[in-house]
């Protein structure tokens, strides 16, 4: 029998990016083992995404705005070939993705999950250079370096790993169509969200997919993502929230999701809910870092976090802003490093 071919659709699902997909659709184009065809799913756009799609050849599918996951599915149903990559529009590849995710493949070919490291673009400027290199959880979970860049991840160990700190970017990733067909393994469209929390679509879906496969990853940064205000990713406390409600997502049915990442969740819990205080602290959104720096010290009761706590209130009341400034400043003269050397005495 012949070998499948490595033939990819890219999918990209786009809602008013003409001003951004032309230069993502370039740098598709412009890959040393370019794709098969590039479909992209205008999702209500109210601005010229789809002409501009179909100026530069993609195949471009129109549908009501639905958000990103159901335009993802929409590609992976209407994909023609046996791999599928996905792309968001603002996102740029570099002009080897494709080639090194080929040339991985060859290295394992039963396993059906690739995925590659990445850069942040904020404003401009590069503000990270490489997110596994600052992802711990990435080395601390793989399985076993297959060759010098490529790393072989257990499923489950995978899954863990990204239940405590997201590492892989969706437009890095190049998965087995017939693997998601097969199991209906497609974006859920439906999560749980409202302006406390909002939970990943992508890292919901990754807990699924590494329920029936292992995965590669390529160590070398093939995209480069892109962060700006009107992303969703924008809002870091509600991102971080969200990892905590999925936890719950997660609880309330853990035979969907890969072995061992309901129990990740119930260990992390205090962490997750600690670093979406952190975040909502560093946007002023004091409030909301006090409610959660209380929920944290409910889990586990740290004296670090409880002066947080108490800050976050302080700087949560009418003139505020100047109690935070002064806050800001004693943390980091003296009361951190002295809670700090307390727990260390305590411990």
């Amino acid at each position: 029998m012949e070998p499948e071919p490595f033939a990819v659709s890219v999918i990209i699902p786009a809602f008013n990016e003409a001003s951004r997909i032309g230069k993502a659709i370039e740098t598709i184009r412009a890959q040393t083992e370019p794709p098969s065809e590039i479909i992209v799913i205008d999702d209500g756009s109210s601005d010229d995404t789809a002409s501009v799609a179909e100026s530069l050849g993609a195949r471009v599918f129109r549908q009501a705005n639905a958000g990103p996951s159901a335009a993802r599915n929409r590609g992976i149903r209407d994909a023609a070939f046996p791999w599928v990559a996905f792309c968001d529009a603002d996102d740029l590849w570099f002009p080897k993705k494709l080639e090194l995710a080929r040339r991985a493949h060859e290295l394992r070919p039963d396993i059906d999950f690739i995925f590659a490291d990445h850069c942040t673009e904020i404003g401009g400027r590069v503000a990270q250079d490489s997110m596994f290199a600052v992802s711990p959880e990435f080395r601390k979970h793989l399985s076993e370096w297959i060759a010098p860049r490529v790393a072989f991840f257990e499923r489950g160990s995978l899954a863990r790993g990204l239940a405590k700190t997201n590492f892989a970017l969706p437009s890095t990733v190049v998965v087995r169509r017939g693997l998601l067909l097969g199991h209906a393994l497609f974006f859920e469209p439906g999560l749980p969200h409202d302006c406390d929390y909002l939970v990943s679509e992508d890292i919901e879906w990754y807990l699924r997919l590494l329920k029936v496969t292992d995965a590669l990853a390529v160590d070398e940064v093939v995209v480069q993502y892109h962060r700006h205000r009107g992303s969703i990713s924008a809002n870091a406390g509600r991102i971080k929230y969200g990892v905590v409600k999925l936890g719950e997502l997660v609880a309330a049915a853990p035979e969907r999701y890969a072995d061992g990442v309901a129990a990740t969740f119930v260990d992390e819990r205090r962490r997750h809910v600690r670093d979406a205080a952190i975040s909502y602290a560093r946007a002023l959104r004091f409030r909301d870092a006090r409610a959660k720096f209380s929920e944290a010290q409910r889990i586990a009761f740290r004296p670090a976090d409880e002066a947080l706590r108490w800050l976050s209130a302080g700087a949560a009341l009418p003139g505020g802003q100047w109690f935070a400034s002064a806050g800001r400043s004693a943390w980091r003269l003296g009361l951190k490093p002295a809670l700090r050397a307390l727990g260390r005495r305590n411990s």
